[in-house]
């Protein structure tokens, strides 16, 4: 007579409570992960918007309004991920006087300040309230300074 043992069935039942412990671990690092890529190109475009929108008021003759006009304008290829226009006037500040204080420069420094919230539940709550951001969101920022076109006299 042979005795059969039951080990089959109880490394089964273990491999099931190991991938069960195992499972909330390896998901909240892949979607951490993907979390953490979607603020690093929130940062990045925050910073690319900021730089051509410098660009753009840098040139003679434009004003605070016209870039402020140009950043919200849906028809805008410089911005695209950015809805500026549906999130209110206190997500773009654009200064129109150069920073270092020297006599005769004019600048334009165009600072953008975009809120992106964060999905991840377990993450939420790394990110306190600051500023225009509600707790559980993330604000990407970018700044930009162009030095002004002369002008002719």
């Amino acid at each position: 007579m042979t005795l059969r043992s039951n080990s089959g069935t109880r490394e089964r039942g273990q491999s099931l409570v190991e991938f069960s412990l195992v499972l909330p671990v390896v998901l909240l690092l892949i979607f951490g992960l993907l979390e953490f890529g979607r603020v690093i190109n929130a940062e990045i475009t925050a910073g690319h918007c900021a730089n051509e929108l410098a660009r753009y008021g840098a040139v003679a003759g434009r004003t605070e309004g016209d870039v402020r006009n140009w950043a919200t304008d849906p028809d805008n290829p410089v911005c695209p991920t950015f809805d500026l226009a549906g999130e209110g006037e206190t997500l773009i500040e654009v200064d129109v006087v150069f920073p270092t204080g020297q006599i005769g420069t004019k600048g334009i420094v165009v600072s953008i300040t975009y809120p992106i919230e964060i999905v991840v539940p377990g993450l939420r709550n790394l990110f306190p309230a600051s500023g225009i951001c509600p707790a559980g969101w993330h604000c990407a920022e970018g700044r930009a300074i162009a030095e002004r076109e002369a002008t002719n006299p």
